[in-house]
């Protein structure tokens, strides 16, 4: 069985409680951060990897210099689940111990 999808409402709680994160195409949730220091980035590429194994939930990740963008959705439900509100909850406490410059 497919995790339930979040409402709307759930949605906008979301993304207020984490202005870092915006809706992309209505079933993804999207966070860009910039830092013009390479390894600070290649760092928080491998943390992520750590809470998705952890959690056994993987986002899309497109990183290039200076810039990671991290995109999160439950394939199996077609949109937003507790899932990825658990994943974003995750990855802001290891934003908030990092140095890097959030966008």
């Amino acid at each position: 069985m497919s995790p339930q999808l979040l409402s709307e409402e759930d949605i906008k709680k979301l993304l207020q409680a984490y202005p870092l994160w915006e809706l992309s195409n209505e079933t993804f949730l999207t966070c860009i951060i910039k830092d013009r220091n390479y390894q600070n980035l290649v760092d928080l590429v491998l943390k992520i990897s750590e809470i998705a194994e952890e959690i056994n939930h993987h986002p899309d990740i497109i990183f290039s210099w200076g810039k990671l963008q991290i995109d999160i959705t439950t394939h199996e439900s077609g949109g937003i689940t507790l899932r990825d509100q658990l994943f974003i909850e995750k990855l802001e406490k290891i934003f908030n111990q990092s140095e890097i410059f959030l966008s």
